[in-house]
């Protein structure tokens, strides 16, 4: 005969399976785990869909549950220390029991979590995007801006609906000394997962309109410590660093300041706080103008008095010197006016000295030079009589012309020329051969 097969009913397999669990596991265990989903039900329940991932990819994943009483005191607990509340994408330490019910199965409830490994966990992952940002060479980059000394043109990023904003938008539109200041909302999502993406767009939009503005400022209201999770982001602290214009954050904490205010120009508290940056920056700005106007009203009035006492004294100065001058020129022409007849008297006397001097000699001079020219004449009128032609000729020369001009050595007779002789007493024709 077969011997016939034993067999348990789910019930019973079920109290098995429980018997198991309660001899070989401990009561309770500190597991690390991400916090995938989170949930809260109507009775204040906490449902938890717990995951472990690597590089993107999911190594195990529980649902847990935090039940009602024991989340209020947990999660009051976890906000008090750390700042902010559980949250998707967080990473905790929790205390887990695991449980096996015969007819509910298996359940996996958290006891306790310890907060100081969240927060150390936060922050390790943000010194990890500090050295990052260090390592890359730019995380001081945007601090090298010079801020402008009067921004009048300002791209402001931010909820448009954000209580941050609007107190910003109030405080500068209605400031007590009557600044205008132009500014441009690029809403964002400014918290949560899509919190950078949206801020990295924001800047996006602003960069192709760069030369509209002066400078870029991010504002945000106060919230709980996650939701500036965002601003500890890599891709948004390296867009701010790289940013071609000077960025002041105002993002609303008190306690920490996120890797976003490291790399900004400017990090102030609140977007309160901004806008009296911006209006203190205007006053500072406005009182240096009035400081220099000051400066060269009392500056002016010490040159022009100075100048007045100057001009004064020269012209002091030059009375007394062109009275001087003109008392010592009238003393010249006192002296000229005596000596003058003096040296003019004298100048005449010489003058009429030599005068006469020169009139004896002009009376003396004409019969010398007549009688010297007469001599001359006579002179010459002996020689141009011995050389008179006819008295030559009847001496017995004679000359010679052919066609009307004197042979000589330039004037040569040639073969067949008619010449003519002439003498005292003939004339002789003749034909040279």
């Amino acid at each position: 005969m077969k011997k016939e097969k034993t067999h348990l009913s789910l019930s019973q397999f079920n109290h098995e399976i429980k018997s198991v669990l309660q001899r070989s596991m401990a009561p309770s265990y500190w597991v690390v785990a991400e916090i995938a989903e989170l949930r809260i039900q109507g009775a204040g329940h906490c449902y938890l869909n717990l995951v472990e991932k690597n590089a993107g990819q999911f190594l195990a994943q529980m649902r847990a549950t935090i039940w009602a009483y024991t989340y209020r005191n947990l999660s009051h607990w976890f906000k008090t220390h750390t700042g902010s509340d559980l949250c998707n994408g967080m990473k905790v330490l929790v205390k887990l029991e695991v449980q096996f019910h015969e007819v509910y199965g298996m359940s996996a409830n958290i006891l306790d979590l310890d907060p100081n490994y969240t927060l150390g966990e936060r922050a390790r992952k943000k010194q990890e995007t500090i050295q990052q940002l260090k390592a890359d060479g730019i995380f001081e980059d945007n601090k090298m801006f010079d801020l402008p000394t009067v921004p009048q043109r300002i791209a402001i990023i931010s909820a448009q609906n954000a209580a941050g904003f609007g107190d910003f938008r109030e405080q500068i539109k209605h400031n007590a000394f009557g600044y205008h200041i132009s500014g441009r909302l690029f809403p964002a999502t400014m918290q949560g997962t899509n919190g950078a993406p949206s801020i990295i767009k924001a800047l996006h939009n602003i960069y192709h309109r760069e030369q509209e503005f002066d400078l870029v400022i991010i504002i945000r209201g106060g919230g709980a410590q996650t939701d500036l999770d965002c601003f500890d982001d890599y891709e948004l602290c390296a867009t701010i660093a790289q940013f071609p214009l000077p960025v002041i954050t105002g993002i609303g904490h008190e306690r920490d300041e996120t890797i976003a205010d490291l790399v900004a120009h400017t990090k102030l508290k609140t977007p309160t706080a901004v806008a009296e940056f911006l209006l203190e920056g205007f006053q500072a700005y406005e009182q240096n103008i009035m400081n220099l106007v000051e400066y060269i009203a009392h500056t002016s009035a010490t040159k022009i008095t100075q100048e007045k006492e100057k001009l004064q004294y020269l012209s002091n100065r030059l009375q007394v010197v062109a009275t001087q001058r003109f008392r010592q020129q009238e003393r010249m022409l006192d002296e000229l006016y005596r000596v003058i007849p003096q040296k003019a008297g004298l100048k005449i006397q010489k003058e009429f000295l030599q005068l006469e001097q020169l009139s004896n000699r002009l009376c003396a001079q004409p019969p010398r030079l007549f009688e010297k020219e007469h001599k001359k004449l006579e002179w010459l009128e002996k020689n141009i009589a011995l050389l008179d032609p006819k008295k030559l000729l009847k001496r017995g020369y004679s000359f010679a012309t052919i066609e009307g001009k004197l042979v000589s050595e330039n004037h040569k007779p040639k073969s067949g020329d008619r010449m003519i002789t002439t003498t005292d007493s003939m004339t002789i024709k003749s034909i040279v051969e």
